[in-house]
């Protein structure tokens, strides 16, 4: 297991990212995103930020003013400003949870830019609902991250944490 806890700071605004990436072995027989077996082991992905402000009195908020999957916050506090944080933030949306992915590759792509609840993907999804015999959100997909993109997250994570240092 790979574990990241990058502080940040801008202005009154302060926070943490934490990324964990975490070799998991399929012993339960998962199934991937083009519905075949999952291999033997796999990555997962884990990205949880969070962040607070100071009042006017410049006292905090609280300990914690969001948390979870709150990036766009973090990015609008200016906490996700340098490089290394906004590619990281790219890969958060992309791959965080790859291990529970509710749709295959084609429902997914189906779905890529639909909001709305669990019925209203059903009814965008029409004959796409059931998929090669997967029907839609009947179990937990792996979309397997690429070994490149585990680096990646990696090394941006070490830039993150070493420029938050100076």
């Amino acid at each position: 297991m790979k574990r990241y806890i990058i502080p940040l700071k801008s202005g009154s605004h302060t926070g943490k990212l934490e990324i964990t990436l975490k070799e998991v072995e399929n012993i339960n027989g998962k199934t991937t995103i083009d519905l075949t077996p999952a291999p033997e082991k796999y990555w997962t992905v884990s990205f949880v930020g969070e962040g607070t402000g100071l009042n006017s009195r410049n006292r905090r908020r609280s300990d914690c003013d969001y948390c979870g999957q709150c990036y766009e916050t973090l990015l609008d506090d200016g906490l996700l400003s340098t490089l290394p944080l906004r590619k990281l933030c790219d890969l958060w949306e992309r791959w965080h949870l790859n291990d529970l992915c509710a749709g295959t590759r084609a429902q997914r792509d189906k779905l890529r830019h639909f909001k709305g609840d669990h019925d209203a993907q059903l009814l965008c999804l029409g004959d796409l609902e059931v998929d090669r015999g997967y029907k839609y959100g009947s179990q937990w997909l792996v979309e397997l991250v690429p070994d490149e993109v585990i680096k990646e997250i990696c090394d941006l994570a070490r830039q993150a944490m070493a420029s938050a240092r100076k």
